[in-house]
């Protein structure tokens, strides 16, 4: 496969101004979704299962508005009229989460760890294992980041191509971001940067910042499925 590139700012320019375009409506989507996550949010399981389905629902909507494509309040639950579909999505979130914590897990485990030590003990409590100990799991922490990058874009693969199997989506998500996991890294550090400047304005920049990353990231999906073709 060819190497392939995307640029930056055009990712992002395109998505902001796919996010003006269509403000009135994604302003009334994500009320709609916290009105249902609110209304299940006392059952914990139920809460977890209406939390992918949402998930889905907005990222099927992302890829209808960076295509291009028409749509209405009755799109949000068309993709998920689909048994197939979800049961398929819900296979592939299990899997790629599993995979992504199998790294990320022991990382987070030592960090805990060494942070625990030095705030009951003091820093004199560190040792030499204690940060061999650590550089090891942090080491795993990078083959985590690849992981997740390299099948990120499972979920619009499978929106994409319903009736294809599993196992050839998972091929096909981590074909698409062949030769460019680098550009992938840095364009998700941005999207990460982006919505940190959200957080740290009272939250209410994720207003603008929230709508911006997820079409900035279904635009970069097409962007790459076309390349691959």
């Amino acid at each position: 496969m060819t190497k392939q590139y995307f640029n930056f700012e055009e990712v992002f320019s395109f998505s902001w101004t796919k996010a003006k375009q269509h403000a009135w409506f994604l302003a009334c989507m994500f009320i709609i979704y916290a009105i249902i996550m609110s209304a299940v949010r006392l059952v914990p399981v139920l809460e977890q299962l209406v939390m992918v389905l949402v998930v889905l629902s907005l990222l099927s909507m992302s890829l209808i508005m960076v295509k291009g494509e028409s749509f209405s309040f009755e799109s949000l639950f068309n993709r998920l009229r689909s048994p197939h579909l979800v049961i398929k999505f819900l296979v592939l979130t299990v899997i790629y989460v599993a995979a992504v914590s199998a790294f990320v897990i022991p990382f987070m485990a030592a960090i805990t760890v060494t942070l625990g030590t030095v705030f009951f003990n003091g820093l004199t409590s560190i040792s030499w294992k204690l940060i061999m100990a650590l550089l090891a799991t942090f080491a795993m922490l990078l083959p985590g980041m690849y992981v997740a990058i390299r099948f990120k874009f499972y979920p619009y693969v499978l929106l994409e191509h319903e009736n294809m199997k599993i196992l050839d989506i998972i091929k096909h998500s981590y074909n698409l971001t062949c030769c460019v996991f680098w550009r992938l890294l840095g364009f998700f550090i941005l999207v990460a940067l982006l919505n940190t400047l959200g957080v740290l304005a009272f939250g209410f920049g994720l207003v603008l910042t929230l709508p911006v990353s997820i079409l900035a990231i279904a635009h970069l999906y097409r962007k790459l499925e076309v390349h691959a073709h």
